[in-house]
């Protein structure tokens, strides 16, 4: 068995040896980290429709949870590592018919301006004008029906599907 230390760059300590450096550490410090939170009506919102995070200028998402409240509670959490350039879908489960109360919180690291592709900015600030294209995480999310045993689901970082 290896041992294996983290740190911010993986590094090979003895070329001949198991044992090397994982990189892969990030940290931050207190006053970029910031937290974005809300709750969104049932009626803002249908089953189907996807809810796009544009104002949360995020460099880098260190944790989403999205809670669909209601009889039988879904729940989305999404972990550092996972691929932010899709979509990530929370599941209500079958039971649900019509859109229910969201709650969310968005722990992330500050980054500059705003963040996602240039189609996003254009929808959202007005179509014709010339937009640099985002940096960083823009957390996006469909909120769809599926099944009666996914009452809590949790974000896959390969896939971007919730199970």
């Amino acid at each position: 068995m290896a041992t294996h230390k983290v740190k911010k760059i993986a590094v090979d300590t003895v070329a001949t040896t198991p044992d090397f450096d994982l990189g892969g550490l990030k940290s931050s410090r207190y006053e970029k980290l910031q937290v974005s939170y809300g709750v969104i009506a049932a009626d803002a919102y249908a089953l189907g429709d996807t809810l796009i995070f544009s104002d949360v200028p995020s460099q880098d998402i260190i944790k989403a949870t999205v809670v669909a409240h209601g009889s039988d509670p879904a729940v989305l959490d999404v972990y550092p590592g996972s691929d932010n350039s899709g979509t990530f879908t929370l599941s209500l489960p079958s039971t649900v018919t019509s859109a229910v109360k969201l709650s969310y919180i968005i722990e992330y690291i500050r980054g500059g301006g705003r963040v996602g592709p240039d189609a996003y900015k254009a929808n959202a600030y007005g179509s014709g004008q010339a937009l640099e294209s985002g940096e960083g995480d823009l957390f996006k999310v469909i909120i769809a029906t599926g099944s009666a045993t996914a009452a809590v689901a949790e974000e896959q970082v390969a896939g971007n599907s919730v199970v």
